[in-house]
């Protein structure tokens, strides 16, 4: 019996001590983390590779910028170190560095193969680097200086011409590098967002963390040579874009070996949590990757590996396969509070948005005595839609869209937006701008149009990657909604988006609920603008009254 359980006991210890294996484990952290020191760079330099993995096509050129205008840190320049060294001893590429936000006009960028983006942190909660600089906000003060004579609406719109600088420096056919906190340099619902794969959520406090490789045999990944690594790192949540995780997997986070407080939450569990990734734009090509905040992460060869492969990549020269993998969305992640379907595949009895709806802060509003009911639906459809992209909401101005659609429509101004149709391509047009900056009147003024600023944020929201769905275009011929548009409804709805109703009266359908009691029959519930609440209008009514329907999504 002892000699059996002394067997067992070598065996479990044979079995842990190969489990240990299957990880490279980064040093031990050291405490605060310290500057740079030639100490450490030499270390840098004799793990780094000898030589690249794909030998360069041609002579490359990479701008570094190191930039944080809000959270500072502390590893930058260990980063910047990590950077220049692997381009020195690989020969793979030059570094130029700068902090100088004007190298993101076109004709500078068009001077480089690929830019590195080192936790370029923005301030919260605009989040906007170019913005920060622009104003001379928190560290960027002295950067600040030569832009004091603009306007805040002329920082805006040049802040809005940098980004969009780069996204298409990228579409053209380069590459972006982008490092840990570095995805926040713009972290709303813009174009810098998409390109990359997602935007900073959150993070838990700093704790050991175990990456691994979602495709062992990807050619970016064989720096690890079939292992995971375990290091000291701030885990990284995502929100906006990553939902759609449009992009190719490298490394996972494994959230069950975090700390049990970190578990407890349904935020960081309740998604694939991926650290890094690559993904085509337009002609280019991006590269993120969260590891890692700590110094000690850098001091493994398979990291220092996989960024050198990584920047090849971004620059063109590595050659892989970064075709986004289709990820499933976990049960736990859907944002509609529905009942699991039937059985045989139809449609679920019950879906209920309203829960969420509420924990957006997106709940009824009321129009008062303006007939603005179709403007109140438009808006809160945009609403859900650009929620669902960037991962949190805001209310949008109704004023606003009013005042956008009377452009379009021309002639005399409205206190109301007439039809969907009308309002839709006035958001088409002229976008829509925040609540605050153009609240709603109880009385229409047709003085009153939006501030230069306004103007901007709509432009800048009607970029948002939206899809507008008709599933029924306006129409006076009975019968006024088909069985097939009828299902159509229920069908969009239960995958949790809005729909856009128009009767007599318009309203948001924001959930449904069968009668069992009788075949057919049961009730659309509504977000009312009329009665500033919810409601619920009969199947029936949908069927005989809805004239127009139309849901949107992003």
């Amino acid at each position: 019996m002892k000699r059996f359980f002394l067997a067992s006991l070598l065996l479990l210890l044979a079995s842990g001590f190969a489990l240990a294996q299957d990880h490279i484990k980064a040093p031990p952290v050291k405490g605060r983390i310290q500057p740079s020191t030639e100490a450490w760079i030499a270390q840098i330099e004799k793990l780094a590779p000898e030589r690249p993995t794909a030998e360069p096509t041609a002579k490359r050129r990479v701008l570094l910028f190191s930039v944080a205008t809000g959270y500072y840190h502390t590893v930058i320049p260990h980063v910047d170190a990590v950077i220049k060294t692997l381009a020195k001893k690989s020969g793979a590429f030059e570094v130029v560095q700068s902090d100088d936000i004007e190298m993101f006009s076109s004709e500078k960028l068009a001077g480089f193969d690929a830019v590195i983006l080192n936790n370029t942190c923005s301030i919260s909660p605009g989040r906007n680097l170019f913005v920060d600089v622009l104003s001379g906000a928190g560290r960027a003060k002295k950067l600040g200086e030569k832009y004091k004579s603009l306007t805040q609406e002329q920082r805006l719109e040049q802040a809005e011409q940098l980004e969009q600088n780069l996204v298409d420096y990228v579409a053209s056919g380069k590459g972006v590098v982008c490092v840990h906190g570095a995805i926040s340099l713009v972290n709303d619902a813009t174009p810098f967002g998409e390109m990359i794969g997602g935007n900073f959520d959150f993070h838990p406090r700093m704790q050991q963390v175990t990456v691994e490789l979602v495709e062992p045999d990807h050619p970016l990944l064989a720096a690890f040579g079939g292992k995971g690594l375990i290091h000291v790192d701030e885990p990284y949540m995502f929100k906006g874009p990553y939902a759609k995780k449009n992009f190719r997997p490298l490394l996972r986070m494994d959230v069950d070996k975090l700390d049990k407080a970190t578990r407890k939450n349904p935020k960081v569990t309740g998604d694939v949590r991926y650290v890094a990734w690559i993904k085509p734009h337009g002609k280019g090509r991006v590269f993120y990757v969260s590891p890692s905040h700590q110094p000690e992460s850098y001091e493994t060869t398979a990291l220092l590996r996989f960024y050198l492969d990584g920047i090849q990549y971004a620059l063109g020269d590595l050659k892989c396969d970064d075709a986004p993998r289709s990820v499933p969305e976990p049960a736990a992640d859907k944002e509609a509070e529905n009942e699991s379907a039937s059985a045989d595949g139809g449609l679920a009895p019950s879906v209920d948005l309203r829960p969420q709806l509420d924990r957006w802060g997106l709940g009824p509003r009321r129009q008062g005595r303006r007939p603005t009911c179709s403007v109140f639906t438009v808006a809160a459809t945009i609403e859900v839609a650009l929620a669902k992209h960037c991962g949190r909401a805001a209310q949008l101005s109704v004023e606003y869209l009013n005042w956008a659609c009377n452009q379009v429509l021309g002639g005399e101004p409205r206190n109301h937006g007439q039809f969907f149709h009308n309002l839709l391509e006035a958001f088409r047009r002229h976008g829509i701008c925040l609540e605050r900056d153009m609240p709603y009147a109880k009385r229409f003024d047709p003085r009153v149009w939006p501030s230069k600023k306004a103007l901007v944020r709509a432009k800048r929201i009607r970029r948002a990657p939206l899809e507008i769905h008709w599933i029924k275009p306006l129409d006076s011929s009975p019968p006024r909604v088909t069985d097939a548009q009828f299902n159509q409804i229920k069908t969009v709805l239960a995958a949790g988006w809005p729909v856009g109703a128009g009767a007599r009266h318009s309203r948001l359908l924001v959930g449904y609920r069968d009668d069992p009691d009788q075949p057919g029959g049961g009730v659309f519930l509504t977000k009312d603008s009329g009665s500033g609440s919810y409601g619920q209008v009969t199947y029936e009514f949908v069927k005989k009254e809805v004239g127009d329907a139309f849901w949107i999504e992003s």
